[in-house]
């Protein structure tokens, strides 16, 4: 029995270059296309991330294209006991 929940989420945008892949949940890292054109501060992945793991799931990149990116988001379908 699977003790995770999964949930794609997909976007329809350019994709996440494969060299910069590695980086995309570390806190302020902005892309390079990105760095100039698009405002923010580069903590919307970390931060998803960090509350996933606070939840006790994780967040991943599962795939990205130049037709899109999909992450995935686990959750436990047991809550940790505290």
């Amino acid at each position: 029995m699977d003790q995770f929940i999964g949930i794609d989420v997909k976007d329809n945008g350019t994709g996440i270059p494969e060299e910069e892949q590695p980086f995309i949940f570390e806190r302020f890292f902005r892309g390079n296309n990105k760095k100039h054109k698009v405002r923010g501060l580069g903590l919307g992945l970390a931060f998803s991330k960090m509350m996933a793991k606070a939840l006790s799931g994780d967040l991943l990149l599962k795939e990205s294209t130049q037709e899109g990116t999909i992450f995935t988001i686990q959750l436990p379908k047991k809550a940790p006991s505290l």
